[in-house]
C-alpha cells in the first residue's frame, strides 16, 4: 500500500544564518516575507585571534 503524505509549508517567522549571509538584499528580502533575519554580522570583529594558531596546526596535519 502506498501513501502519500502531504506536508504543510508555513513560513517561518525567524532565520537563522551565518555571515556569508549577511547582506542588505538578504536582509531586505526576508523582511519584505515578514521574516526576522537572524544573520551573522560581516563588520563584528574577530575575537581571540585562535584561528592564526589553529592554521599553523591544521597545515602541520595536512
Amino acid at each position: 500500500m502506498v501513501q502519500t503524505l502531504s506536508a504543510v509549508v508555513a513560513t517561518p517567522d525567524e532565520l537563522l544564518g551565518d555571515t556569508a549571509y549577511d547582506s542588505h538584499t538578504c536582509r531586505d528580502a526576508l523582511t519584505s516575507q515578514g521574516i526576522t533575519p537572524r544573520l551573522g554580522n560581516r563588520t563584528r570583529v574577530h575575537g581571540s585571534g585562535l584561528g592564526r594558531l589553529r592554521r599553523v596546526v591544521e597545515a602541520a596535519l595536512a
